[in-house]
């Protein structure tokens, strides 16, 4: 079973939404690509966590690095380092506490982007929905290029994946990001165990059965 990695939202865990804000603020954000790795803006962005936010191992925002990628501190770092990865890029950040010159953790950026490889598209399905959610029809692409092309031309519509079927070499991987039809980290049950023992703070896990290996 694979599961989907968020940030948390329920604030009795989070403490506030978003759980930080510009301390200084950068007037130009980075290119988000879902193929290739960011290049983070110059200087880089400095934050504050909010008045009431809790400063959570995963912390939750609503800034650009919300579709590709996620803030985690070191604690989970070290995790993530004892597990079986595709190519990923930490960035360091300055996350300071509320009106403090003390930072509240070591944060980091983590950036993940998909590899061409990931899916066996012969052996995954697409529904097509429409904008109320109700399902019109099943497909199947040839490539990536053939179902982002769908997308960029039917605007209206959206492919969600009835069956994503892993290619072999990625399906004893324990983290890995996924962009066709849902942008989600995704994570092993090994990797959910190991974050659950560690108590890992500022996050949800909810199991995603559209994930399989064959």
């Amino acid at each position: 079973m694979f599961y989907k990695f968020y940030e948390s939202s329920e604030l009795d865990q989070i403490g506030e939404y978003p759980q930080y804000d510009y301390r200084v603020v950068v007037t130009r954000n980075p290119q988000l690509w879902h193929n290739r790795f960011v290049e983070v803006a110059d200087p880089i962005p400095i934050y504050e966590l909010v008045k009431r936010a809790k400063g959570t191992d995963v912390l939750t925002t609503n800034s650009w690095f919300k579709d590709r990628g996620m803030i985690i501190n070191g604690k989970v770092v070290s995790l993530i380092q004892t597990m079986k990865l595709p190519e990923f890029k930490l960035i360091p950040l300055f996350v300071y506490k509320y009106k403090s010159e003390e930072l509240a953790g070591s944060y980091y950026y983590l950036n993940m982007v998909v590899p061409e490889t990931l899916i066996d598209f012969e052996r995954t399905v697409f529904a097509i929905m429409d904008i109320f959610n109700t399902r019109l029809e099943e497909i199947k692409f040839v490539d990536e290029h053939e179902l982002l092309a769908f997308g960029n031309s039917n605007l209206k519509l959206k492919v969600r994946p009835s069956k994503l079927v892993l290619n072999e070499r990625y399906a004893d991987y324990d983290l890995f990001f996924v962009y066709y039809g849902f942008i989600e980290f995704i994570i092993s049950e090994k990797m959910k165990l190991a974050l659950e023992e560690a108590g890992i703070t500022g996050l949800d896990i909810t199991e995603c059965p559209e994930i399989q290996t064959k």
